[in-house]
């Protein structure tokens, strides 16, 4: 077993501890005291402490002290780091049939996280760009990065201009950045409903950076 194997699986041993588990999807909305992971999860406080401070041991959660209260949080760049990891063994094709669990897993992770993706294409012919002879170099990596993206579990939509004017309208801070700089702002790029890019499109690394943030 190679150490990336080793600290891959040390991380799922981690998880896969069903309590320890709900408590990394509560702290996914935001950061939680112990007393109200308690009651959320019908757990002893003494227990949920116990949980908490074997994943803060490993890195996943963080604390912060507010008087005599200690808050938690997700330390989201560990997820980050967990992430480049599976995406490194799973390429791996000696091993990438034992990764099946963990990858279920991962998708189930930031699925809870509930991320969506939103790109507002400026006029193209169809909804991706692709049709005819000779589609966009830019826009066929695009889609392939979309589509790595989407198999993490992330929702992805887009809205190109001249089929979907409404979708536009509903986002205030796109129609602004539109009435600013004409079409030049487009595409305009959203995660969870926050502006992340605008004038051209992410690369790959650039979306698994907007995830990481949420």
């Amino acid at each position: 077993m190679t150490k990336d194997e080793e600290k891959f699986l040390n991380y799922l041993k981690l998880l896969a501890d069903k309590s320890r588990y709900k408590i990394i999807l509560h702290l996914m909305k935001g950061e939680e005291c112990v007393c109200v992971l308690a009651d959320k999860l019908e757990l002893e406080q003494t227990l949920v402490s116990h949980h908490l401070q074997a994943l803060r041991e490993e890195g996943f959660i963080r604390d912060r002290k507010v008087g005599t209260w200690v808050y938690y949080s997700l330390n989201k760049k560990l997820f980050e780091e967990i992430e480049k990891l599976y995406l490194k063994l799973l390429s791996n094709k000696n091993i990438s049939d034992k990764l099946c669990v963990s990858n279920n897993i991962c998708h189930q992770l930031i699925k809870n996280m509930k991320i969506k993706i939103v790109i507002y294409d400026p006029p193209m012919c169809c909804s991706s760009g692709l049709c005819g002879p000779n589609p966009d170099q830019a826009l066929i990596s695009l889609q392939n990065t979309l589509e790595k993206i989407k198999k993490l579990g992330v929702e992805i939509e887009r809205c190109l201009i001249t089929q979907s004017p409404q979708k536009f309208r509903e986002n205030p801070e796109v129609i602004k950045l539109i009435q600013e700089q004409q079409l030049k702002a487009l595409p305009i790029t959203t995660c969870n409903e926050k502006i992340v890019k605008i004038g051209a499109y992410p690369t790959l690394e650039e979306f698994k950076k907007f995830i990481s943030e949420v």
